[in-house]
């Protein structure tokens, strides 16, 4: 037998509404010093900065961003902006176990 609120959840395609709020919370360090981290990055060029709002708006618009579904978040599109900039040696790495300020 299955509990009559599995069955109710189970009948909707998607979460129910209060799993869509648009908020991230972090009580670890880790979170703090990625954020720093990218910060650094953003700050190098106001490109890489206007780069990483327009991927963002992008990636929300065409549903990439969505994580509620299962796709990215905004935070893993950044890292990818990142990554992509490095890798083209259009930003300096920052080293984050030496460069924390």
């Amino acid at each position: 037998s299955i509990p009559a609120h599995t069955i109710y959840w189970a009948s909707f395609s998607t979460a129910p509404e209060m799993f869509g709020i648009d908020f991230d919370l972090s009580a670890r360090a880790h979170g703090i010093r990625n954020s720093w981290l990218l910060r650094k990055y953003m700050e190098q060029s106001s490109i890489v900065r206007a780069g990483s709002v327009f991927l963002k708006h992008w990636s929300k618009a065409s549903a990439v961003n969505n994580s509620m579904k299962g796709y990215f978040t905004s935070y893993a599109t950044n890292i990818l902006w990142v990554y992509f900039l490095l890798r083209r040696k259009l930003v300096k790495y920052i080293d984050p176990l030496r460069d924390v300020e």
